[in-house]
């Protein structure tokens, strides 16, 4: 699993990165070394919701509590299937969720919190799969 708030590109030769984690997670890439990225190499369901549950918090701080909260599924990721939590700030959507990484890396859960517009009139789904269907979809790594 793991999280970061940028994406910075790979370099090109482990220079930046310190031969013992390079070691550690060779399929990973240079990229886990740079400033603003963390790793955690098989954390198991506990440590990923501690992370989610730190990242809600900071939110509820500046948003309140969030208007849902739900566990996660297959439509979300892979697994571990953990709390989704979503919110409302006006016209947006503040979603913090487990997310799968559609690219290169596909076998990574990341932990995401995106804002995307939330037209004033439209209601969250009532049912908990329509609710998730609705975050994946607006949600896309």
């Amino acid at each position: 699993m793991e999280s970061s708030p940028r994406r910075p590109s790979e370099p090109d030769s482990g220079t930046h990165r310190p031969r013992e984690r390079r070691a550690a997670c060779p399929s990973i890439g240079e990229w886990v070394a740079l400033p603003g990225w963390g790793l955690l190499q098989q954390p198991d369901e506990a440590e990923c919701e501690a992370v989610l549950h730190r990242a809600a918090d900071v939110v509820a701080a500046e948003l309140g509590p969030p208007l849902r909260t739900l566990r996660s599924d297959g439509r979300l990721c892979l697994g571990p299937h953990l709390r989704c939590r979503i919110w409302r700030m006006g016209e947006h959507g503040v979603v913090l969720a487990p997310r799968e990484d559609g690219g290169p890396y596909g076998y990574l859960t990341h932990l995401v919190l995106t804002v995307h517009p939330w037209p004033a009139g439209e209601e969250l789904p009532v049912g908990d799969e329509d609710c998730l269907r609705w975050v994946r979809d607006r949600i896309i790594l």
